[in-house]
């Protein structure tokens, strides 16, 4: 990665610090910075792919990935959305731990984009955290949809 990516990412990014508190790296050269938000959400700022910056908020809860009451909704919310980027969520395979992420290109950043972005991850993570944390109703107890038939 040349210096003026580095540069670039670390331009964009400042703003979100500054708002945050947070003391600009004096590693010129970090791509990527954590943000510890509280005990169970971590953000990292990702400058590693050139022109691009990448948002990841990390929970801590885990999801089974044999659980379809769970995993259903979280893999159907990545559809088509009007809002630009779109947040992607995931969850590993192997360890069950749920990401949540976007990619935009920083030339479409400004102070108020990142900090924008940066606000919509952290409240859809917050948002997806709070949902995982609540017992699930047992299958027979809930509601049937509109136009679906309980037997």
């Amino acid at each position: 990665m040349d210096a003026s990516a580095a540069t670039e990412f670390q331009d964009v990014i400042r703003p979100l610090l500054a708002r945050m508190g947070m003391a600009e790296s004096r590693d010129p050269q970090r791509l990527v910075v954590t943000l510890m938000v509280d005990e169970s959400l971590t953000v990292a700022l990702l400058g590693h792919q050139p022109g691009f910056l990448v948002v990841i908020a990390e929970l801590p809860e885990l999801v089974d990935t044999g659980d379809a009451q769970r995993l259903l909704p979280l893999l159907s919310a990545n559809g088509f959305t009007a809002e630009h980027p779109p947040l992607i969520g995931s969850v590993q395979a192997d360890s069950g731990r749920f990401s949540l992420w976007a990619r935009q290109r920083l030339a479409e950043l400004d102070e108020a984009g990142v900090v924008a972005l940066f606000d919509r991850l952290l409240a859809a993570a917050s948002a997806v955290r709070d949902w995982l944390r609540e017992p699930l109703p047992e299958p027979d107890a809930r509601e049937p949809l509109h136009g679906e038939m309980r037997v």
